[in-house]
């Protein structure tokens, strides 16, 4: 009997931690890996070594803080009713992945570790820097208030919010936080596409799911501009990081950027591929789409960048 205990306790934890990693939404966690590596070679491209202890420390903070982000987002989504047992985009609660009392006490804990492991990099530097600390809290208080208290994400400025939180913001983050504080336009510019084509990915969420958010008076971006300017506007996210890169290589004298350019063949099937509809319902696979482009692209973008750090 008390190994069955035993066994039941062990399957019930592997259980909720199971379900809890699902909830807090791993896949999107490639948005703020991404930038980040950009921040780390640019840094090690200017000092030649990288502090490999504040590097980890800085990794674990940012992933913490996303993820936190997310679990917020699910929790004051069921809240305000944007996602129902009826109609939901996101099955951490609705899905019976977590409660709500888990969603709401395990975001606040992520947000804690996150500080903590802030906190512990900063430690290991031996110095305060002005730059990293201003992104780190800004992040912060944009995960906090993106679904609740302002609710930027239902002021149509989520794209915005998502933009820099997952371009310039992490990557410069990262590298200020290893060169010392320094600041690094090259950085700015060089995760800038990275932040367009994440934008992308909330963009193509909220066109999918424009007509739910209006019946939730949740204001996105998608239903404010109406189906037909925001697939116009959905080319432009999807197009423009290319021309960022072309820009950057010329810019910076890195014509090896250019590479990327590999992945452009997709990212204009899919645009042409929006303009065979003008019915929302048909646009189904509008969302994972762009997601498979941001993967294509930060991949092949993070090998490029690598690659021109290194040598």
């Amino acid at each position: 009997n008390e190994y069955k205990s035993y066994l039941s306790m062990v399957l019930k934890t592997l259980k909720f931690a199971v379900n809890f990693f699902r909830a807090i939404r791993p896949w999107s966690l490639t948005m703020s890996l991404f930038p980040m590596i950009i921040g780390i070679l640019l840094a090690y491209m200017e000092s030649g070594k990288v502090n490999y202890g504040i590097m980890s420390f800085m990794i674990a903070s940012v992933l913490l803080l996303h993820a936190g982000a997310n679990l917020c987002n699910t929790y004051y989504d069921f809240e305000n009713k944007v996602d129902t047992k009826e109609f939901s985009s996101d099955s951490g609660i609705t899905g019976n992945l977590v409660t709500k009392e888990q969603a709401l006490n395990g975001f606040w804990l992520l947000f804690v570790f996150s500080m903590m492991f802030f906190g512990s990099g900063v430690a290991v530097a031996r110095r305060a820097h002005g730059i990293p600390y201003f992104l780190f809290f800004k992040g912060l208080f944009v995960a906090v208030t993106y679904s609740a208290v302002i609710r930027w994400k239902s002021k149509a400025m989520g794209e915005v919010c998502v933009y820099f939180a997952f371009g310039p913001s992490i990557g410069l983050f990262m590298y200020s936080m290893l060169t010392k504080g320094a600041f690094s336009i090259m950085t700015v510019f060089l995760t800038s596409p990275l932040g367009l084509l994440a934008t992308s990915v909330l963009f193509a969420h909220n066109i999918r799911h424009s007509g739910h958010h209006l019946k939730c008076n949740a204001r996105t971006l998608a239903n404010q501009m109406g189906l037909q300017n925001s697939l116009d506007f959905y080319a432009v996210l999807l197009l423009l990081p290319y021309f960022q890169v072309a820009g950057c290589a010329l810019l910076f004298e890195r014509l090896q950027l250019l590479l990327v350019m590999l992945a452009s063949p997709l990212s204009l099937y899919f645009v042409a591929k929006t303009r065979k509809t003008s019915n929302t319902d048909i646009l189904s696979d509008i969302f994972p789409d762009t997601l498979l482009h941001y993967h294509l692209f930060a991949v092949l973008y993070t090998v490029v960048v690598g690659v021109t750090a290194v040598y």
